[in-house]
């Protein structure tokens, strides 16, 4: 195994996970709302890069004389391939082009993933957080049902081919991609604590803990709530948007509720909601696991009874319930009961482990 391959393709993935993560703890944890539809600005942030990005470049490559076949109607789809590997070549020698791609993608990935994620929850915003986990939830199952049967969206469940916007990076593509998704990684970390720190973050923390005299000193909840989700589904949609270009495809099958809502929510719990730090430390965490079940598949699979892609559901869903019952503040109830133990007599604890 190629240890330095690995060990970017872990980054990479660690990268997204950290977005996603801290944006969920943003949305939970600090705005008390339990948005159930990551998976929304995820994909809508990879279909910008499909729909909007690549239409762009082909419209750009067709007027320089670029022999693209055609890529409307059916041609989206069916030719998408070649297109794609034809526009990539038209691309790796302009790197102001790419650069500006990448940096319009990314930006506008974040104003319709924001917008996606307010979409989808507005009809709970003034009715409490219970409905926007109901809204969120059974929208975001329509969602992913538009995106699999609108076609010029992004190729429906064909999907379409992404030209790769590194190109023009030859060798170094992987670790300039890299330095990217680290960049928007610290860039999204420093983002949220200062929102936190912002007027706006208190005045979230005022509606989430008490939105009847919030309202009644003229704040408007669902004004309120509604930006809270916007800020945290448009970062959730330029992890989407990296995540297309990553691949270089983008379908919504990419864009499922265990990987974009589950899987970060662990991360959330394993580190702490409002935690920052602790988010961060348990997306390290959750992804070393994850991986470490990779490494050891071969191992792993030779004493299952059933198959190994089941292992990983498992391994989610056993974590989740020991973190909730067991562990719902994250790595604080468990350093905390750490501290109050006394060594020397197992027996005894202080009352940080709940018991006298």
């Amino acid at each position: 195994m190629d240890w330095a391959v690995f060990l970017v393709d872990f980054l990479i993935y660690f990268g997204f996970m950290l977005i996603v993560a801290l944006s969920i703890n943003w949305v939970w944890g600090w705005a008390g709302l339990p948005f159930l539809g990551s998976s929304v600005p995820a994909f809508v942030g990879g279909f910008t890069v499909s729909a909007v990005t690549c239409r762009v470049i082909y419209f750009l490559a067709s007027a320089a004389g670029v022999g693209l076949l055609p890529w409307d109607g059916e041609g989206w789809m069916y030719n998408s391939e070649f297109n794609a590997g034809l526009a990539e070549q038209w691309l790796g020698g302009r790197p102001l082009v790419s650069i500006a791609l990448i940096f319009s993608s990314l930006v506008l990935s974040f104003l319709l993933g924001g917008a996606a994620g307010w979409l989808i929850a507005r009809p709970g915003l003034g009715r409490g957080p219970v409905y926007v986990g109901i809204a969120s939830y059974v929208l975001s199952n329509l969602a992913a049902l538009v995106g699999r049967e609108v076609t010029w969206f992004a190729g429906g469940t064909m999907g379409v081919f992404v030209p790769d916007l590194f190109a023009f990076a030859g060798g170094a593509v992987t670790y300039i991609f890299l330095g990217l998704v680290l960049l928007v990684s610290v860039l999204v970390y420093l983002s949220f604590r200062l929102v936190k720190a912002s007027s706006l973050g208190r005045t979230v923390v005022a509606v989430r803990d008490n939105p009847v005299t919030a309202s009644s000193l003229g704040l408007s909840v669902v004004a309120v709530r509604g930006w809270a989700l916007f800020i945290g589904s448009g970062a959730i949609g330029v992890a989407g948007c990296l995540y297309a270009i990553h691949n270089g495809f983008a379908v919504q099958a990419n864009y499922g509720l265990v990987f974009w809502t589950m899987w970060p929510l662990l991360i959330v719990l394993v580190g702490g909601f409002t935690g920052d730090a602790g988010v961060a430390l348990g997306a390290l965490l959750v992804q070393g696991l994850r991986y470490l079940l990779i490494l050891n598949k071969l191992v792993v699979s030779e004493t299952l009874f059933f198959p190994l892609a089941y292992l990983e559901s498992l391994e989610l869903g056993a974590l989740l319930i020991v973190f909730l019952l067991a562990f719902p503040r994250g790595l604080e109830s468990i350093w905390a009961r750490l501290k109050g133990r006394d060594w020397a007599n197992p027996q005894t604890t202080s009352n940080a482990d709940g018991a006298s």
